[in-house]
């Protein structure tokens, strides 16, 4: 009997005890509140490249600045400059600002972006300009959902949205296009 009330004692003691620790956790002064959206590294006049499997470089990414955010694995860049480079030519995209998530290979490029593909022998200067693009540099895509004005010397093109496949050459206006053509003299 004695041995009951000794046992009784002891577990009456230690449920009090995690009452107790229950009842008076410690709570922090401070409340937790979400991480914020503050950069952790920022580069400044900054320039990166790739290179092809060659070791030749497939593009160039230039800035003034880029900030690198924690919170959603997310890089956003001001003043871009995009330079493209393959067998067909080169290619220089340049906006106001752009984005890049994660570790992927697409680079968001928002206001006044303008693509320029550079004259050749073979091919007219090309300029684009949009408010909004998304470049795929493994791919070497190039598309919009956003109005785009395509022009050459002998042609002006408006579209809804477009879509550029580097690799093949080719660009598709995918809506409400409007266009007019100059024969050459």
């Amino acid at each position: 009997m004695k041995t009951f009330i000794s046992l009784s004692i002891v577990i009456v003691f230690a449920l009090i005890t995690l009452w107790l620790q229950d009842a008076f956790k410690e709570t922090p002064l401070v409340p937790k509140t979400k991480q914020k959206h503050f950069p952790d590294y920022f580069m400044e006049d900054f320039s990166v490249t790739q290179l092809n499997e060659q070791g030749i470089p497939a593009y160039v990414l230039r800035a003034a600045r880029v900030q690198h955010y924690s919170d959603n694995n997310s890089s956003e860049i001001t003043a871009p400059h995009v330079e493209m480079h393959d067998q067909q030519g080169n290619w220089s995209i340049v906006a106001e600002r752009a984005v890049i998530f994660g570790n992927t290979d697409i680079i968001h490029l928002y206001d006044q972006v303008k693509i320029r593909r550079e004259k050749s022998a073979q091919r007219e200067e090309l300029t684009i300009d949009t408010s909004y693009l998304e470049i795929d540099t493994q791919k070497k895509i190039a598309e919009t959902d956003r109005p785009a004005h395509i022009s050459t010397g002998s042609m002006e093109l408006d579209s809804q949205g477009m879509v550029f496949d580097g690799t093949r050459d080719i660009l598709k206006l995918t809506s409400n296009v409007r266009g007019t053509h100059v024969p050459p003299k």
